[in-house]
């Protein structure tokens, strides 16, 4: 197994102070203050600062206000969490200004989707613990399933020690074998990940499992992306590639014939058929209604063969 070595990261307490931000996208008012009151419900004191959100062309605000809420939020001693408002873009913008300040004491950083930028940064360059979650926008606003909200907050509170996923699909040879493999996850969004090569950024996959999601995107340009980081040799010594939901990338409806035609699961089986290491399928982490927490940067097993399953350490502790 490859040496894990990311710290543990503090549960959650009734009470404790949690930072939002909102390094992509913005939301509306009312998002935002749905946001503050779930988090409230919960027990928790919320800190959201008071110019988080500004008119703006792109982002939820300028890059230099987006990386002001972002350090504070890193270096805030009575903080326990930084939870992401929204996902969206803007995340790898913040990057360069993070690679000017020292390492800071780990703390819960939870989002998806463009929050993968943050996440790979924290877990490669600061050894944090990520968790891979539902934003606050689709918690607010009750879009995230019961037990999956539940899930989450377990794990947050320190109650969870592990994640299992189970009933895994294998889409090639390698992936049947009889074998369990250890190591840490590491990932996100397939686009946002394929944006960072060739940049100071890049995530480094060696030894690692890794896991993509994505949404909205069609079959040829899930293709294209896979392909380039096969190229970049990006795959190059990783233990296993194991997808989450890949929602939405229909092709155009021009044709009557092809209206509800889908190609992105024929090219992750094609392309896993290609490769010499385990590929799976069936994480219900992502974009899809269903967004279970992934920790990202702990000692993780993934059981091969019949059972397939993923087994993941929480990294929160009491």
């Amino acid at each position: 197994m490859a040496k894990v070595s990311n710290a543990k990261i503090a549960a959650l307490k009734i009470g404790d102070v949690i930072d939002v931000i909102a390094p992509g996208f913005a939301c509306s008012q009312s998002d935002l203050e749905n946001a503050r009151a779930f988090l409230e419900s919960k027990g928790y004191r919320v800190r959201i600062p008071v110019d988080l959100i500004e008119d703006h062309p792109l982002f939820s605000n300028s890059d230099p206000k987006r990386i002001r809420s972002l350090i504070k939020a890193l270096k805030a001693k009575d903080s326990k969490a930084i939870w992401c408002l929204r996902g969206g873009y803007g995340s790898n913008h913040l990057l360069p200004a993070l690679r000017k300040i020292k390492k800071q004491s780990p703390k819960m950083l939870i989002g998806i989707s463009d929050i993968t930028s943050l996440h790979g940064f924290l877990v490669q360059n600061w050894n944090w613990t990520g968790l891979h979650g539902a934003l606050l926008d689709r918690l607010g606003k009750g879009q995230v399933p019961p037990d999956v909200e539940k899930e989450l907050f377990e794990v947050v509170q320190g109650n969870l020690s592990e994640v299992v996923f189970s009933d895994l699909v294998a889409l090639n040879k390698a992936a049947l074998k009889n074998k369990k493999i250890k190591a840490s996850v590491l990932g996100g969004n397939l686009k946002v990940i394929e944006g960072h090569v060739g940049t100071k950024d890049e995530f480094n996959f060696k030894n690692k499992i890794v896991f993509f999601e994505e949404i909205g995107e069609r079959g040829y340009r899930v293709d294209r992306m896979l392909f380039h980081l096969s190229e970049a040799g990006v795959f190059k010594n990783c233990q296993a590639v194991v997808f989450g939901t890949f929602i939405g990338g229909d092709e155009p409806k021009s044709d009557p014939d092809s209206a509800t035609t889908n190609k992105v699961d024929w090219v992750l089986q094609n392309w896993a058929s290609q490769q010499k290491f385990p590929v799976l399928r069936g994480l219900p982490c992502g974009h899809d209604t269903i967004q279970r927490v992934l920790p990202l940067g702990t000692e993780s097993v993934l059981t091969l063969g019949k059972k397939r399953e993923l087994r993941v350490q929480t990294g929160v502790k009491k």
